[in-house]
């Protein structure tokens, strides 16, 4: 699919201050994280579902990378491509509010790994900061330091335990499960949802039905890891859905 002209196209901008070098893993994390919960956020739109981000351009050093919406939308699509693009700026500056604690809310799993992906280099390979706007605009998401600081130190006060490496999103995580199983879906011909092993039980948190765990059992073959996002099919059977099919988000 074409890319939108390069003279109107509005640009994402992600840039790492580092003297060093940055993991080619971690930096391939982030941008897939970025990629997917943009996705996300352009579904939630009508207008602009089915919208993905592409790289324009990367450059090394104090890495900086430059993403553009690509995909065709109804109007004007430079119009409608820069205003999804502030939604989506937006959605990253106020889920690293909440995880600060200087937000009220509890963000979504998957954007709250976003988050911990942007960070990642930061936090683990020495960079000073990142930064993430629009270009031409004077508006910056900033993750630094004291902003890594006051995520754990957040999420130390929320979980009621000393943040270990690896801790996450997971420990704040609502056990909203129904007494008696009935589900809203009788079948799950892709939907999006976050599964989680509880107590050695499988459930999943579909998107649209405000955090209530479902019990799930996964098909031989099917994998997924505790805490991550998946498209899923499935169906219901008995008091739990029988997940056919999970795809990473």
């Amino acid at each position: 699919m074409a890319l939108a002209p390069t003279d109107d196209a509005a640009t994402l901008r992600i840039s790492y201050q580092t003297d060093g070098l940055l993991p080619a893993a971690d930096v391939a994390d982030m941008l897939r994280e970025v990629a997917m919960a943009f996705e996300r956020f352009a579904r939630r739109r009508a207008r602009s579902a089915g919208l993905r981000l592409a790289v324009r351009r990367v450059e090394v050093g104090s890495l900086l990378a430059d993403l553009v919406v690509m995909g065709a939308v109804a109007g004007h699509a430079a119009i409608e491509h820069r205003e999804v693009l502030y939604g989506f700026t937006r959605l990253i500056a106020d889920t690293l509010s909440i995880l600060k604690g200087v937000k009220p809310g509890k963000p979504k799993v998957a954007d709250a790994r976003m988050i911990d992906a942007l960070q990642r280099p930061v936090a683990e390979a020495g960079a000073q900061q990142v930064n993430v706007f629009i270009v031409g605009d004077g508006n910056s998401v900033t993750i630094d330091g004291e902003a890594i600081r006051q995520i754990q130190s957040h999420r130390e006060q929320t979980s009621g335990h000393t943040a270990q490496p690896g801790d996450g999103p997971r420990g704040s995580l609502d056990l909203d499960i129904p007494a008696q199983a009935q589900p809203r879906l009788p079948t799950l011909q892709g939907k999006f949802g976050t599964v989680f092993d509880v107590r050695g039980q499988w459930y999943v948190r579909l998107e649209g039905e405000e955090g209530v765990l479902n019990p799930v059992q996964l098909e031989d073959g099917i994998t997924v890891q505790d805490g991550a996002a998946y498209q899923l099919d499935g169906v219901w059977e008995g008091r739990r859905y029988r997940i056919r099919g999970a795809r990473s988000l």
